[in-house]
Protein backbone atom coordinates (compact mmCIF):
# COMPACT_ATOMS: atom_id res chain seq x y z
CA UNK A 1 0.00 0.00 0.00
CA UNK A 2 2.95 2.22 0.71
CA UNK A 3 4.61 1.76 -2.83
CA UNK A 4 1.10 2.75 -4.35
CA UNK A 5 1.06 5.90 -1.97
CA UNK A 6 4.49 6.96 -3.15
CA UNK A 7 4.34 5.92 -7.01
CA UNK A 8 0.36 8.61 -6.71
CA UNK A 9 2.69 11.57 -4.67
CA UNK A 10 5.25 11.04 -7.52
CA UNK A 11 2.36 11.83 -10.15
CA UNK A 12 1.24 14.56 -8.66
CA UNK A 13 4.53 16.14 -8.76
CA UNK A 14 4.83 14.97 -12.59
CA UNK A 15 1.11 15.65 -13.30
CA UNK A 16 2.17 19.62 -12.07
CA UNK A 17 5.20 19.90 -14.60
CA UNK A 18 3.21 18.38 -17.47
CA UNK A 19 3.29 20.30 -20.60
CA UNK A 20 -0.47 21.66 -21.70
CA UNK A 21 -1.53 22.81 -24.90
CA UNK A 22 -2.22 25.96 -24.80
CA UNK A 23 -6.03 26.61 -22.82
CA UNK A 24 -8.37 29.15 -21.68
CA UNK A 25 -8.85 29.76 -17.67
CA UNK A 26 -11.65 27.57 -17.26
CA UNK A 27 -13.76 26.23 -14.00
CA UNK A 28 -12.49 22.99 -15.09
CA UNK A 29 -9.06 21.51 -15.21
CA UNK A 30 -8.29 17.64 -15.35
CA UNK A 31 -4.51 18.14 -14.09
CA UNK A 32 -5.68 20.58 -11.08
CA UNK A 33 -8.09 17.70 -10.20
CA UNK A 34 -6.15 14.83 -10.22
CA UNK A 35 -3.98 16.32 -8.06
CA UNK A 36 -5.85 17.42 -5.44
CA UNK A 37 -7.53 13.80 -5.69
CA UNK A 38 -4.25 11.19 -6.52
CA UNK A 39 -2.96 13.50 -3.76
CA UNK A 40 -4.66 12.79 -0.91
CA UNK A 41 -5.49 9.20 -1.58
CA UNK A 42 -1.35 8.91 -1.88
CA UNK A 43 -1.30 10.05 1.54
CA UNK A 44 -4.33 7.78 2.80
CA UNK A 45 -2.50 4.69 1.70
CA UNK A 46 1.02 5.72 2.97
CA UNK A 47 -0.50 6.22 6.35
CA UNK A 48 -3.03 3.32 6.11
CA UNK A 49 -3.26 -0.46 6.14
CA UNK A 50 -4.78 -2.60 3.75
CA UNK A 51 -8.05 -3.02 5.69
CA UNK A 52 -8.41 0.84 7.51
CA UNK A 53 -8.01 2.18 3.73
CA UNK A 54 -10.81 -0.38 2.47
CA UNK A 55 -12.97 0.67 5.10
CA UNK A 56 -12.32 4.38 4.83
CA UNK A 57 -13.84 4.14 1.14
CA UNK A 58 -16.15 1.58 2.16
CA UNK A 59 -18.29 4.24 4.31
CA UNK A 60 -19.53 6.22 1.74
CA UNK A 61 -22.34 3.76 0.53
CA UNK A 62 -23.65 4.91 3.97
CA UNK A 63 -24.51 7.55 1.91
CA UNK A 64 -26.86 5.41 -0.57
CA UNK A 65 -30.30 4.52 0.98
CA UNK A 66 -30.57 1.42 -0.07
CA UNK A 67 -26.74 -0.01 0.74
CA UNK A 68 -26.20 1.84 4.04
CA UNK A 69 -27.18 -0.22 6.98
CA UNK A 70 -25.04 0.76 9.78
CA UNK A 71 -27.37 3.63 11.16
CA UNK A 72 -30.42 1.37 10.01
CA UNK A 73 -29.33 -1.37 12.27
CA UNK A 74 -28.44 1.22 14.99
CA UNK A 75 -31.82 2.39 14.95
CA UNK A 76 -32.94 -1.41 15.08
CA UNK A 77 -30.84 -2.09 18.62
CA UNK A 78 -32.66 1.32 20.10
CA UNK A 79 -36.51 -0.22 18.91
CA UNK A 80 -34.89 -3.50 20.40
CA UNK A 81 -33.80 -1.96 23.27
CA UNK A 82 -37.01 -0.35 24.05
CA UNK A 83 -39.11 -3.16 22.99
CA UNK A 84 -37.25 -5.22 25.55
CA UNK A 85 -37.97 -3.09 28.05
CA UNK A 86 -41.63 -3.00 27.88
CA UNK A 87 -42.27 -6.35 27.92
CA UNK A 88 -39.71 -7.42 30.57
CA UNK A 89 -41.89 -4.33 32.49
CA UNK A 90 -44.87 -5.73 31.57
CA UNK A 91 -44.20 -9.24 32.85
CA UNK A 92 -44.02 -10.91 29.22
CA UNK A 93 -40.76 -12.48 30.05
CA UNK A 94 -41.43 -15.74 27.34
CA UNK A 95 -41.77 -12.56 24.62
CA UNK A 96 -38.83 -11.23 25.88
CA UNK A 97 -36.48 -14.10 25.82
CA UNK A 98 -37.73 -14.65 22.21
CA UNK A 99 -37.38 -10.94 20.96
CA UNK A 100 -33.76 -12.00 21.93
CA UNK A 101 -33.42 -15.54 20.46
CA UNK A 102 -34.23 -14.23 17.32
CA UNK A 103 -32.73 -10.84 17.18
CA UNK A 104 -29.06 -10.90 15.24
CA UNK A 105 -28.06 -8.08 17.28
CA UNK A 106 -25.70 -9.13 19.69
CA UNK A 107 -26.46 -6.16 22.21
CA UNK A 108 -30.32 -7.51 22.53
CA UNK A 109 -29.16 -11.26 23.59
CA UNK A 110 -26.61 -9.55 25.61
CA UNK A 111 -28.85 -7.72 27.50
CA UNK A 112 -31.23 -10.39 28.03
CA UNK A 113 -28.77 -12.62 29.70
CA UNK A 114 -27.52 -9.99 32.20
CA UNK A 115 -30.66 -9.13 33.36
CA UNK A 116 -31.46 -13.04 33.80
CA UNK A 117 -28.57 -13.64 35.36
CA UNK A 118 -28.85 -10.47 37.30
CA UNK A 119 -25.43 -9.54 36.46
CA UNK A 120 -22.97 -7.33 38.66
CA UNK A 121 -21.98 -3.72 37.32
CA UNK A 122 -18.61 -5.00 37.00
CA UNK A 123 -19.74 -7.68 34.32
CA UNK A 124 -22.46 -5.14 33.02
CA UNK A 125 -19.95 -2.72 32.51
CA UNK A 126 -16.76 -5.42 31.07
CA UNK A 127 -19.21 -6.33 28.36
CA UNK A 128 -20.97 -3.14 27.04
CA UNK A 129 -17.56 -1.80 27.09
CA UNK A 130 -16.43 -4.40 24.69
CA UNK A 131 -19.30 -3.17 22.49
CA UNK A 132 -17.75 0.39 22.31
CA UNK A 133 -14.73 -0.78 21.66
CA UNK A 134 -15.72 -2.23 18.48
CA UNK A 135 -17.36 0.35 17.42
CA UNK A 136 -14.22 2.73 17.75
CA UNK A 137 -12.05 -0.42 16.13
CA UNK A 138 -14.50 -0.59 13.25
CA UNK A 139 -14.12 3.36 12.41
CA UNK A 140 -11.82 5.19 13.85
CA UNK A 141 -9.47 4.59 11.16
CA UNK A 142 -11.96 5.71 8.88
CA UNK A 143 -12.62 8.55 10.57
CA UNK A 144 -8.67 9.46 10.96
CA UNK A 145 -8.31 9.40 7.05
CA UNK A 146 -11.32 11.53 5.80
CA UNK A 147 -10.08 14.39 8.96
CA UNK A 148 -6.80 14.11 7.00
CA UNK A 149 -7.69 14.59 3.80
CA UNK A 150 -9.96 17.40 4.78
CA UNK A 151 -6.20 18.84 5.46
CA UNK A 152 -4.47 17.80 3.18
CA UNK A 153 -6.96 18.66 0.14
CA UNK A 154 -5.80 22.08 0.55
CA UNK A 155 -2.26 21.35 1.18
CA UNK A 156 -2.09 19.23 -2.52
CA UNK A 157 -4.33 22.51 -4.06
CA UNK A 158 -1.27 23.90 -3.15
CA UNK A 159 0.87 22.33 -4.70
CA UNK A 160 -0.94 22.44 -8.12
CA UNK A 161 -0.23 26.22 -7.55
CA UNK A 162 3.05 26.15 -6.58
CA UNK A 163 4.10 23.85 -9.86
CA UNK A 164 1.67 26.13 -12.01
CA UNK A 165 3.26 29.02 -11.09
CA UNK A 166 6.74 27.82 -11.83
CA UNK A 167 5.15 25.98 -15.26
CA UNK A 168 3.89 30.16 -16.20
CA UNK A 169 7.14 32.09 -15.32
CA UNK A 170 8.69 29.58 -17.49
CA UNK A 171 6.69 30.18 -20.31
CA UNK A 172 6.62 34.20 -19.67
CA UNK A 173 10.43 33.82 -19.85
CA UNK A 174 10.53 32.11 -22.81
CA UNK A 175 8.67 34.80 -24.65
CA UNK A 176 5.72 32.48 -25.52
CA UNK A 177 2.12 33.43 -25.57
CA UNK A 178 1.03 29.75 -24.09
CA UNK A 179 0.10 31.26 -20.63
CA UNK A 180 -3.27 29.64 -20.28
CA UNK A 181 -2.77 26.26 -19.36
CA UNK A 182 -0.39 27.17 -16.50
CA UNK A 183 -2.58 29.82 -15.05
CA UNK A 184 -5.55 27.62 -15.04
CA UNK A 185 -3.51 24.79 -13.10
CA UNK A 186 -2.28 27.60 -10.83
CA UNK A 187 -5.45 29.41 -9.85
CA UNK A 188 -7.46 26.25 -10.05
CA UNK A 189 -5.78 23.56 -7.86
CA UNK A 190 -6.25 25.81 -4.61
CA UNK A 191 -9.76 25.87 -5.55
CA UNK A 192 -10.29 22.52 -6.19
CA UNK A 193 -8.30 21.59 -2.89
CA UNK A 194 -10.40 23.68 -0.70
CA UNK A 195 -13.46 22.72 -2.34
CA UNK A 196 -12.88 18.98 -1.53
CA UNK A 197 -11.31 19.44 1.65
CA UNK A 198 -14.20 22.20 3.33
CA UNK A 199 -16.29 20.43 1.18
CA UNK A 200 -16.06 16.61 0.61
CA UNK A 201 -13.84 15.34 2.77
CA UNK A 202 -14.64 17.19 5.94
CA UNK A 203 -18.37 16.89 5.86
CA UNK A 204 -18.02 12.98 5.30
CA UNK A 205 -15.87 12.89 8.34
CA UNK A 206 -18.67 14.58 10.49
CA UNK A 207 -20.95 11.86 9.05
CA UNK A 208 -18.67 9.05 10.56
CA UNK A 209 -17.91 10.74 13.80
CA UNK A 210 -22.23 11.29 13.93
CA UNK A 211 -22.73 7.11 13.16
CA UNK A 212 -20.42 5.91 15.90
CA UNK A 213 -21.87 8.67 18.66
CA UNK A 214 -25.26 7.05 17.68
CA UNK A 215 -24.05 3.54 17.95
CA UNK A 216 -22.59 4.14 21.12
CA UNK A 217 -25.19 6.21 22.48
CA UNK A 218 -27.45 3.12 22.14
CA UNK A 219 -25.19 0.96 23.31
CA UNK A 220 -24.73 2.84 26.56
CA UNK A 221 -29.11 3.13 27.37
CA UNK A 222 -29.03 -0.98 26.61
CA UNK A 223 -26.42 -1.13 29.39
CA UNK A 224 -28.09 1.45 31.59
CA UNK A 225 -31.80 -0.32 30.33
CA UNK A 226 -30.50 -3.85 31.91
CA UNK A 227 -28.87 -2.76 35.30
CA UNK A 228 -32.40 -0.77 36.00
CA UNK A 229 -34.24 -4.08 34.98
CA UNK A 230 -32.24 -5.87 37.30
CA UNK A 231 -32.36 -3.47 39.77
CA UNK A 232 -36.48 -3.45 39.88
CA UNK A 233 -36.23 -7.50 40.14
CA UNK A 234 -34.22 -6.87 43.03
Amino acid sequence: MQIIGLALIATVIALGFLNKPQAQISFFDIHALCIVLLGTVGAVLLGSKPRDFMRTFAILQEFLPFLGHYGRTTRQMEVERRRLEALWIQGRRWDAITLAEQSSLATTREMLQQIAARASVALSENRFTAFVHEVMDEHESSLANWEMMAKLGPSFGMVGTITGMIQFFKTFASGTSDLGAAMSLALLATLYGIAFGAGIASPIATFIQRLMNDRISVIERCEKTARQLISMGD
